[in-house]
């Protein structure tokens, strides 16, 4: 066992027995399992209360302190950018896929709810956010390359003129022919209407 899984099992160890929840830790005890400063507990709670709910994820005590249910605990560790979160995502991943057989189609799963754009960015951005911290900066450079490169192929098709694209093909190719190239091209960019384009 690593140092690593010491320490979070030490963590563990000092989270209060709680009847209805397993289990609840302060957000000291959170943070420290994760690595990062209650602080930044505090503010992945605040960005994302949407997703983190009082009486599910989080408790107030009778002095107004924060205590985090197992629930809780393992939704925060979606949020947080450190590398035991991180490490907690791949066990997350390892232990879905392992129970599920690799089939997590296969799960039931409630009815989805009428879709919210606010809910679908939010949960969008969170998944970009875990996948991005996962990428090396050389894979985040060529994906932004790559969709550049996209961009600029996608403008360059859209504004062909098909006569003139027949014309410079032929004259490459050496073909005698230009009129049946250009007609060919022009077809294919632009169907006549009634004929099925298979």
């Amino acid at each position: 066992m690593t140092q690593l899984s010491t320490d979070i099992q030490t963590v563990l160890a000092q989270a209060k027995p709680d009847n209805q929840h397993g289990w609840t830790m302060t957000t000291a005890q959170l943070a420290e399992g994760y690595g990062v400063s209650p602080s930044t507990l505090r503010g992945n709670k605040k960005n994302n209360e949407d997703e983190l709910k009082e009486g599910h994820h989080w408790l107030k005590d009778e002095q107004g302190h924060t205590h985090w249910t197992k629930a809780g605990a393992v939704r925060m560790g979606m949020f947080v950018k450190s590398e035991r979160a991180a490490q907690f995502r791949d066990m997350a991943e390892a232990l879905i896929v392992e129970v599920t057989g690799g089939s997590v189609h296969h799960l039931d799963a409630p009815a989805l709810p009428t879709p919210n754009l606010s809910t679908i960015d939010s949960t969008a951005e969170a998944i970009a956010q875990v996948v991005v911290s996962q990428l090396s900066a050389e894979q985040v450079l060529q994906e932004r390359v790559n969709f550049h490169v996209q961009a600029k192929l996608d403008a360059g098709v859209q504004a062909v003129d098909p006569a003139s694209l027949g014309k410079s093909l032929a004259v490459q190719w050496g073909l005698q022919s230009m009129a049946s190239l250009t007609e060919a091209i022009a077809t294919l960019t632009n169907p006549v209407e009634g004929v099925n384009a298979e």
